[in-house]
């Protein structure tokens, strides 16, 4: 939600990408903003991805821009003061859900999940 946040994601990411090798689970990373006028999320969307150096990364980035009220609220997020993880399928079933710090109990949660689908 806010760029200060992008260290929690590296180290989320930095635990994610090896599953992703072992299991069907692909990562991506939606920062997610309010609407903004087109021209600002074009400028936004150039200094972001000059931003990305890993091209997996850049790849499996894709900004959001959206009514965050109603965002947040379909997805019963309370706020945006730190990063939130979800595992869903295509049809937008969540099976796993966390928010905040990678921590190892947190990743070995996620695991257990990976496992039984």
């Amino acid at each position: 939600f806010t760029q200060n946040q992008q260290l929690l994601i590296y180290d989320w990411l930095d635990a994610l990408r090896p599953l992703e090798e072992v299991s069907p689970m692909r990562v991506y990373e939606l920062p997610t903003l309010p609407r903004f006028n087109w021209l600002f999320r074009r400028q936004l969307d150039f200094w972001m991805s000059r931003g990305i150096a890993d091209p997996k990364a850049r790849d499996t980035t894709i900004t959001l821009y959206t009514d965050m009220d109603a965002m947040l609220g379909s997805l019963n997020f309370t706020d945006t003061s730190t990063i939130r993880l979800l595992l869903i399928d295509r049809d937008g079933n969540v099976y796993w859900e966390d928010i905040g710090a990678f921590s190892e109990g947190k990743l070995q949660g996620l695991e257990a999940v990976l496992a039984t689908l």
